[in-house]
């Protein structure tokens, strides 16, 4: 059954532990990986990591990445993100 974008948008938003997929060098399967992500609707996707970290350098130089979210129990569902990397933000302050 398909989730519409305002569904989407709500279940990304819920924050999920992400599988994040990216074409690390030609000829080999994409690096999947778990990774903390963080999203508000209508937003950008951000991933909680390294900016050096192999995922991180591997986005960069790819320009792309692939995600999915899911929960396992009934009824299973899963959204999948496509999307062009940008340059990695500073960490945000919170008080």
């Amino acid at each position: 059954m398909a989730l519409s974008t305002a569904e989407r948008e709500a279940f990304l938003a819920e924050g999920r532990i992400g599988a994040l997929a990216v074409q690390e060098e030609a000829g080999r399967g994409p690096l999947v990986v778990p990774v903390w992500y963080d999203y508000s609707p209508g937003g950008e996707v951000s991933f909680l990591t390294g900016a050096d970290s192999r995922k991180a350098r591997a986005v960069a130089k790819a320009g792309r990445f692939s995600m999915l979210a899911e929960r396992t129990h009934p009824t299973y569902r899963y959204v999948s993100v496509e999307a062009p990397s940008a340059p990695p933000t500073p960490p945000r302050r919170t008080n």
